[in-house]
């Protein structure tokens, strides 16, 4: 017994591992565990892999065991996981697979208890001896000889069990997060009495945001064909807006960057779109300054009270900035006529600027110091999209997907392509299919498959991750139903019923 075993044999307090678990909690194996001190308030221990072997004396035969405590299983799952016929390569399956459900953030896996599946792979084996050529000691390997076999079991009230160790770490962090949070008020508390008036100790300006009770959401063909018109930056670019089978009507449309300002990627993707949606839905609300935290909160529904991670930010104002130093030049006086006979007036149908046209300030939030922007006039596409007719209003509520999935930037186009496809489906014209295809959301969202590692489990997470956002509709009344379709063995697409 070890110097470690014997401390721990005279500790009354230690009980029993429940689990394959063999480490315990601590700060520093914070994401091994799946935790850190920012998420202790939704703290929870992962679903545990475990690794086991036994032996069994009176036929002298043995069997090693895997198991992972997996939130999800499906049929295809199961499919794929029999498609693993050696040992290695079906645990390290089952591995990533545990890897790939566990979220970023913890507060999604949900209340505990709650149903799990636990997936088990057995195998027998052999002890084969084996002699190490440069030391000469002799080891016994095992060797697989059965096929894998696959058990899963639903535990309907599964929660994840704690070791005496890890709770006793566990409490010593939750102590130290409390001092923290402590802490934390009283300097809130300072900041709010600095932020009572319009300006804080050193004279920035308070700025007052209006949180937009509606998202607008951009849909004409121009915006809609942002990354296409990157492509072709400098080109005059003709996009037809006519109906198929009616008389041409075209925008001509150029992009152009400011090269001494613009620092980032110069490609506009279906991100950047729903940046500059979210920016046009708070100058819509009356918002004359906004930060990158509003930003944020207007692309996904959310409240003034929900923390924004500085990641996120950080991809809010590269965005920012890009669409800040990227210029277009629209002529849409062609659609100027055609719209005129329909009773609209356009007066002037050229249009030249940025695409987002703000300066960037310092500005009081909450009694802190922060960059901000104010506009120096609404968006080019705002305008011209209200113009023509092609705005989008839904409630901001239909935006906050958060209790049904992670909001990661895949979830943000996927749900905005989404909307537009849906809204486009209650027009009046009525042009739009009631279908959806896979592949028509992964090329619009500018999602890839080509180049992943498992492109078939990446369209797997894009399937599940249009159920969830159909399902957020459907509680919000924007549906009545939906249903996956196939074409042969393969699924092709969502059906939408309004």
């Amino acid at each position: 017994m070890n110097e470690h075993e014997k401390g721990q044999a005279d500790r009354a307090d230690i009980e029993q591992a429940e689990t394959g678990q063999s480490a315990p909690i601590s700060p520093g194996q914070g994401e091994l565990f799946g935790f850190t001190t920012r998420d202790i308030e939704e703290i929870a221990n992962p679903e545990p892999i475990s690794y086991g072997s036994t032996w069994n004396v009176k036929n002298d035969t043995h069997t090693r065991t895997f198991s992972a405590i997996l939130k999800e299983w499906s049929l295809d799952k199961e499919a794929e996981l029999y498609g693993r016929t050696q040992w290695g390569e079906a645990c390290k399956w089952l591995t990533e697979e545990a890897q790939l459900q566990r979220p970023d953030d913890l507060a999604e896996w949900g209340e505990y208890p709650a149903a799990r599946f636990e997936v088990t792979l057995s195998q027998g084996y052999t002890l084969r001896p084996f002699t190490n050529e440069k030391s000469g000691k002799k080891h016994n390997i095992p060797y697989g000889d059965g096929p894998v076999d696959v058990g899963v079991r639903l535990i309907p009230d599964y929660s994840p069990p704690l070791t005496a160790e890890a709770a006793k770490d566990l409490r010593i962090v939750l102590a130290a997060c409390e001092r923290g949070k402590k802490k934390g008020r009283e300097i809130e508390r300072k900041k709010q009495e600095r932020a009572a008036g319009d300006v804080d100790a050193f004279g920035t300006p308070a700025l007052k945001s209006k949180l937009p009770k509606n998202a607008t959401m951009l849909n004409s063909k121009v915006m809609n064909n942002l990354p296409l018109l990157c492509g072709r930056a400098g080109e005059k670019t003709p996009l037809r807006v006519s109906p198929k089978g009616k008389p041409m009507v075209k925008v001509i449309a150029t992009l152009a960057y400011d090269e001494k300002n613009l620092h980032t990627s110069k490609s506009l993707t279906a991100y950047d779109r729903e940046v500059l949606n979210a920016v046009c839905s708070l100058i819509e609300a009356g918002n004359q300054q906004f930060t990158t935290a509003m930003v944020y909160r207007a692309m996904n529904g959310r409240t003034d009270s929900n923390e924004v991670w500085p990641e996120s930010l950080l991809k809010v104002s590269k965005s920012i900035d890009k669409l800040r130093y990227t210029n277009l030049t629209i002529d849409y006086t062609e659609q100027a006529e055609a719209w005129s006979k329909k009773g609209s007036k356009i007066k002037n149908p050229k249009r030249d600027d940025m695409l987002i046209s703000a300066e960037r300030i310092r500005a009081n939030v909450n009694g802190e110091d922060v960059e901000a922007f104010s506009f120096n006039k609404e968006p080019i596409l705002l305008t011209y999209s209200k113009e023509i007719g092609q705005v989008l209003i839904v409630p901001m509520k239909l935006l906050d997907t958060s209790k049904k999935l992670n909001t990661t930037d895949e979830v943000t186009v996927i749900r905005a392509y989404l909307i537009r496809r849906v809204e486009g489906m209650k027009a009046k014209n009525r042009l739009h299919s009631r279908e959806i295809r896979y592949d028509t959301l992964i090329e619009e969202s500018g999602l890839q498959l080509s180049g992943q590692a498992h492109p078939a489990r990446k369209r797997q997470k894009i399937r599940e991750a249009v159920s969830k956002i159909l399902e957020h509709f459907k509680e919000q009344s924007a549906i009545k139903e939906y249903a996956e379709y196939k074409t042969g063995r393969t699924f092709e697409g969502v059906r939408i019923i309004l």
